[in-house]
């Protein structure tokens, strides 16, 4: 009799551990798409970059900045251009293109030549 209820026992515990992973192993997801992540997006090259600076002030100023923006074989040129030169900094629009080059004037909020960290260019075609 105490065998009896023991294979009892033990059975309905493999049938119940059997019972669970049958429902754990039919959670499948398909394939998909999804994903994070970060990377330059680029259909131009910048280059030529010269800068215009105003050295008469006290601290040196930028007062505008120019540059080439060539797009990549089998792109179109752009026609809307912007730039910054900080990182954290206001994004200036761009005139042109004389043959493909683009001038920034950014003597509307000047920034010194020791606060530019990063020149940023972005290009598109509407």
């Amino acid at each position: 009799m105490f065998r009896m209820k023991w294979l009892a026992m033990l059975a309905l515990v493999v049938f119940l551990a059997a019972s669970a992973y049958g429902f754990a192993a039919s959670n499948t997801i398909d394939t998909s798409g999804a994903g994070e992540g970060a990377a330059t997006i680029s259909g131009y090259t910048i280059s030529g970059i010269k800068y215009t600076v105003n050295r008469a002030a006290g601290d040196s100023t930028i007062t505008a900045v120019s540059f080439d923006v060539t797009p990549k074989p089998g792109g179109v040129d752009a026609n809307n251009v912007e730039a910054r030169l900080k990182d954290s900094g206001v994004w200036y629009s761009c005139t042109g293109p004389t043959v493909n080059n683009w001038s920034c004037d950014t003597t509307g909020t000047t920034i010194k030549v020791k606060d530019a960290d990063n020149l940023t260019v972005v290009a598109w075609q509407e």
